[in-house]
C-alpha cells in the first residue's frame, strides 16, 4: 500500500506551494483538470510569502498555538471519547451480550450486525456534509449518536430485548462513526 501511495499518488497542491514547488504543484493541477475534462483552467502562482530564518524559541512556538488550543482541546476530548467507544465498547460487544445471557452465536451475529453499519455511516456522513453546513452535521451526528449510545447502555441495565440493544447500536453506529469523515475534511 505504501509503496502504492508513493509511487502513484501525487502530491498534496498545497503542500508543494508551501514548499516554493510551483511548477510541480501547476503540473499536477493541469493534470487533475485534464483528467476531469476541465482544459480552461488558468493558474495563478501565489505571492511569495517571505519566510523567518531565526528560530523561534519553545514559547513562542506554544504562543503561536495559542488561537487553536481550544479546538485542539476540544477534539482531543472528542477523539478520546471515540476510541473508548471504538475500542472499548465495540471490541467486548460479544462478551456484553454473553453476559446479559444471549448465546455467543447469536453475540457474534448481534456484533456483526452493528459493524456493518460502520461503512455506510461514512458513506452518510459524506451526503450529510453536502447539504449541511459542516459544523451542524458535526453537532447532528455527535448529539445524536451519544443519545443512542446512552439508550444501548441503558437496554443492558433495563434488559431490553435484543433487538433494542443491537437496533440502539446500529444507529449510534450510523451517526457516530460518520463523524470523523467530517472531521477529515474540516
Amino acid at each position: 500500500m505504501t509503496i502504492f501511495v508513493r509511487t502513484f499518488l501525487p502530491e498534496s497542491i498545497r503542500y508543494l506551494l508551501v514548499h516554493g514547488r510551483v511548477e510541480e504543484a501547476g503540473r499536477i493541477a493541469k493534470d487533475l483538470a485534464r483528467r476531469a475534462g476541465r482544459t480552461d483552467i488558468e493558474l495563478v502562482p501565489p505571492p511569495a510569502i517571505q519566510q523567518s530564518t531565526a528560530r523561534q524559541s519553545f514559547r513562542q512556538q506554544i504562543g503561536a498555538l495559542r488561537p487553536i488550543l481550544p479546538t485542539m482541546a476540544i477534539l482531543s476530548v472528542f477523539y478520546f471519547c471515540h476510541f473508548i467507544q471504538s475500542f472499548g465498547v465495540s471490541v467486548w460487544l460479544p462478551t456484553l451480550f454473553v453476559r446479559h445471557g444471549i448465546l455467543l452465536s447469536k453475540s457474534f451475529k448481534y456484533t456483526m450486525m452493528i459493524f456493518i453499519a460502520v461503512p455506510i455511516s461514512q458513506v452518510l456522513a459524506m451526503w450529510l456534509q453536502n447539504k449541511v453546513n459542516r459544523k451542524w452535521a458535526l453537532f447532528m451526528m455527535t448529539w445524536s449518536g451519544t443519545v443512542f449510545f446512552i439508550l444501548f447502555g441503558a437496554s443492558f441495565i433495563y434488559n431490553w430485548a435484543p433487538w433494542a440493544m443491537v437496533g440502539s447500536q446500529v444507529i449510534q453506529q450510523l451517526l457516530y462513526n460518520g463523524v470523523i469523515v467530517i472531521l477529515y475534511t474540516l
